[in-house]
């Protein structure tokens, strides 16, 4: 095996994974994906090269080490998130740490890279290509996504209404308890309670306004889709309540966020770097904003956007095209997405800057504090002083069975296969 894939998220990231794997093929590469939470049984067969959605520190090469019993040499982080607040900034949070920072690194813009490059991370390691994520705008992934009216038979959605959609971005409105702790620790106290009642607040707004728009528009729909990273298994007792209330309304995490850009007529946003989505897309777009955000927590390229600040223009914004503009300047944009509206394929570069980290030496660093062995068996002892060994096997065992990506490619063959496809016809 020349690569393994490392994906977080499948809604965010399972057809990146699959893009750049499919390309890779096609160069004559062998290539694996797995999820970050996969444990499964260490192979002697380490690949050449590991690509990571995101590389904090030494807890994250313990993970990998597991993993493989042979010295892995090479690893890419693709920074899954590079647009941040300055409080993420102050506190180092997406920057590698100890070993891990002698990985490659790949940018979406130079504001990334420059603020890569200031906390001390080698110029060698960063490439500036861009978001993975444009290539979905281009023609030859048109027929890619879900359609109108595919969606509207799966959901029960009327296709003749307009459809209004909000990107939902409140993952720290309702954080597990090792969630908060890790905020506590990470951003200090104070912020994290700062950050959850902004949270909690500016939801609690947007809901009602929701509400109050459904109600009184019968035959505008609207669609509310939380983040890969809210918690499943939290109730949404008042999301629900409100789908059972009104059949125009209706909470659906299914399918990736550009199945849903493409098929509204209006998308609603709160914080979240979809929004380059939409710009792309040409898209109406709203940034509600009932609560103001401190500057210190907000995005960087929506401290000086257009924001809607009250129920009556929100209404109005979602009602009518009509002198629409997109509420965030294209130079401020610019500054963090090197790609925007290039026709070049960004995944076909990635694969490009994949070659060249496979091909040169130089790229091999040293990721063992003692070596293969005894770092897995200190791992070991150390879950063993835990009390966490039987889980690790149950976990092992358990993913044995239960292939995640067979599972995958199972459920959405007619997606995967339309991917492949797309690959396979894309020659220069």
């Amino acid at each position: 095996m020349d690569i393994n894939i490392v994906y977080e998220h499948i809604e965010r990231e399972i057809y990146n994974a699959f893009l750049i794997k499919f390309e890779l093929e096609k160069r004559g590469y062998t290539v694996l994906l797995t999820r970050t939470e996969e444990p499964r049984l260490p192979s002697f067969n380490a690949p050449k090269l590991i690509i990571m959605p995101w590389l904090f520190g030494e807890h994250n090469l313990v993970d990998l080490r597991v993993r493989y019993l042979r010295r892995f040499k090479k690893i890419l982080n693709l920074q899954y998130e590079q647009v941040m607040s300055q409080m993420w900034l102050d506190v180092g949070y997406h920057i590698s740490k100890d070993k891990a920072r002698n990985a490659c690194q790949l940018c979406w813009g130079n504001k990334r890279k420059k603020i890569l490059e200031d906390a001390g991370i080698s110029k060698d390691k960063l490439m500036v290509i861009g978001d993975i994520r444009q290539d979905y705008s281009k023609p030859a992934f048109k027929d890619f996504f879900k359609t109108k009216t595919q969606l509207s038979e799966e959901f029960d959605i009327p296709e003749e209404h307009e459809w209004c959609l909000f990107i939902s971005s409140f993952s720290f409105a309702t954080p597990s308890e090792s969630s908060k702790e890790y905020l506590n620790e990470t951003i200090g106290v104070e912020n994290s309670k700062k950050w959850n009642n902004i949270s909690i607040k500016s939801q609690k707004s947007i809901l009602e306004w929701i509400e109050r728009f459904v109600s009184e528009n019968p035959n505008q729909e609207f669609i509310y889709r939380p983040h890969p990273s809210e918690l499943k298994d939290t109730n949404y007792s008042h999301l629900k309540k409100l789908e059972s209330k009104y059949s125009n309304f209706h909470f659906i995490f299914k399918y990736s966020v550009q199945d849903w850009i493409l098929s509204c007529d209006y998308i609603n946003s709160w914080i979240s770097t979809s929004i380059i989505e939409c710009y792309v897309l040409k898209k109406v777009c709203n940034i509600l904003r009932p609560v103001k955000v401190d500057e210190y927590f907000d995005i960087p390229f929506y401290i000086n956007a257009d924001h809607i600040c009250d129920y009556d223009s929100f209404k109005e914004r979602n009602l009518s095209k009509e002198n629409n503009k997109f509420p965030i300047a294209y130079n401020d944009m610019k500054e963090y997405y090197d790609d925007i509206g290039e026709e070049e394929y960004i995944y076909k570069k990635i694969c490009d800057y994949i070659e060249v980290i496979i091909k040169e030496d130089s790229f091999k660093e040293d990721y063992y504090n003692h070596g293969p062995i005894i770092d897995n068996l200190m791992f070991l002892i150390g879950k063993l002083f835990e009390g966490r060994l039987l889980a690790i096997a149950r976990n092992v065992l358990y993913n044995k069975k239960n292939n995640e990506v067979e599972n995958v490619v199972t459920m959405d063959y007619e997606k995967i296969n339309k991917l492949k496809k797309i690959v396979d016809d894309n020659f220069d």
